[in-house]
């Protein structure tokens, strides 16, 4: 991208030299406040920037100011795969590069790519791949999940069953989270509810009208609950799809 022949190009000290300078004025401004950058890795581009050139860039970066790098991959105009993540990403997939970044800097760097179980998050930190981890979308479906976690409620978390929609608008699993949302009461009347049917939609609706203190029965005429959803998870790569179901029926 970077083709010009002025103090903004040519080495990696010029391509840096915009984001150094906002870097340094930032830092002006906010004081001894944590500071932290996201870079991507791998543009996943033949002539995008690679892990080599954003190690340089990485260290550049840390002599520039910041605190902490959090590292991506792939830019959101040209190879969106890298920053929206289909369920056919491998869970950790991306953490071998910030395992490379924390290599040729000393300061804290943080992993993402499609983490959804702490214990996995856990095990990187451990075994110092990253120092922390970014859990985004994971949070988006679960907020408590870093709680549940560390409370040994590991069966109550609900999982991100990586679909994509809704995630900056109505996460599919947790439409509750919107603004506008009330948190659930007891009933005043505590009534016998009968659910004909135990798909996800039937086993969401026993499961809030349960919460609510309502005697709930699920009547499903297969051997199994989740309806629909078992064919769907079938599909290559999607088995994930199997942990609203898995949440439902906990």
């Amino acid at each position: 991208y970077n083709q010009r022949t002025d103090e903004y190009g040519g080495s990696w000290e010029n391509k840096t030299r915009f984001a150094r300078e906002t870097i340094e004025k930032i830092r002006d401004n906010i004081g001894d406040n944590p500071l932290f950058i996201r870079i991507s890795a791998e543009e996943l581009l033949e002539d995008g920037l690679k892990i080599e050139d954003q190690k340089k860039v990485a260290v550049l970066y840390e002599k520039a100011g910041v605190d902490c790098i959090d590292v991506s991959q792939g830019i959101q105009v040209r190879t969106p795969r890298g920053i929206n993540m289909p369920t056919y990403v491998p869970a950790g997939g991306f953490i071998h590069y910030p395992e490379a970044i924390k290599k040729v800097v000393n300061i804290p760097v943080i992993g993402v790519g499609n983490i959804i179980h702490p214990e996995m998050a856990d095990d990187f930190i451990q075994q110092g791949k990253a120092d922390l981890i970014n859990m985004g979308r994971q949070l988006i479906c679960d907020p408590e999940t870093p709680n549940k976690y560390f409370n040994k409620q590991i069966e109550d978390i609900k999982h991100c069953i990586g679909c994509l929609i809704g995630c900056g608008g109505v996460c599919v699993l947790n439409p509750y989270k919107r603004h506008n949302y009330k948190e659930l009461v007891k009933a005043e009347v505590s009534k016998k509810i009968v659910v004909l049917g135990g798909g996800i939609a039937g086993m969401e609706l026993a499961r809030v009208a349960k919460l609510r203190g309502h005697d709930v029965e699920i009547y499903e005429k297969a051997d199994k609950l989740g309806g629909l959803m078992h064919i769907l998870a079938a599909e290559y790569m999607k088995e994930r799809y199997m942990n609203i179901v898995t949440f439902q029926k906990t």
